[in-house]
């Protein structure tokens, strides 16, 4: 069933019935080599776009302050332009802390979970609108500041806007998630994962 062609009714009826098929569903490992890849690439795309955004951040404010710039140390420039995207490096290493857990669960829902689902593309969706949400709201935060500030700024804006953004998203998603009935279903798909610690990989299918 199409998730865009469902009613109200036929949604409702399609998350009784998945949350009736979590409770006997069994799915296969993941092999190794896909879960591992489907990690990897996700998790570089992500960690690159918030490194990237802080590096934009610094980047944008430059041709406003060229002239106090020029007139710095070599000592001084090279912890503006040296240390400071090394601690932003080390900020986003630091965050993924955080989220390494739900975009793990990403890759498993993606990959395992949505073809046994009817609510499965939906499901998907709404978590590729968090990502989304999420993104703009800490890109938001660090740029447009940034345009009106010295460049080191960049980096604590960066703190900022991963507690910003990661509030509001949660807000604004679990009122989506409420508004079209699937919270519950949500909940499920989650626990699904966590409640044996669902093993990452099936090694034995690559040896």
């Amino acid at each position: 069933m199409n998730n865009k062609e469902m009613n109200a009714r036929e949604l409702k009826e399609a998350i009784t019935q998945d949350i009736e098929t979590l409770k006997t569903l069994d799915v296969e490992i993941m092999p190794a080599d896909a879960y591992y890849k489907a990690n990897s690439r996700l998790f570089l795309h992500v960690f690159f776009k918030l490194y990237g955004t802080i590096l934009l951040g610094f980047i944008l404010p430059c041709p406003f302050y060229w002239r106090e710039l020029m007139s710095f140390s070599a000592h001084e420039l090279c912890y503006i332009f040296i240390w400071m995207p090394l601690m932003a490096l080390g900020l986003c290493a630091f965050a993924f802390l955080f989220i390494y857990s739900s975009l793990n669960h990403y890759v498993l829902i993606n990959h395992q979970l949505r073809g046994h689902l009817k609510t499965g593309d939906l499901i998907v969706k709404q978590i590729r609108l968090a990502g989304t949400i999420a993104y703009r709201i800490y890109a938001a935060v660090i740029l447009i500041p940034s345009l009106f500030l010295f460049p080191s700024a960049a980096l604590f804006l960066a703190f900022g806007a991963f507690f910003i953004s990661g509030i509001l998203t949660g807000i604004l998603v679990e009122m989506e998630l409420n508004r079209i009935g699937i919270s519950t279903l949500f909940t499920l798909v989650k626990n699904y994962f966590d409640k044996d610690k669902t093993p990452t990989a099936e090694f034995s299918k690559n040896k």
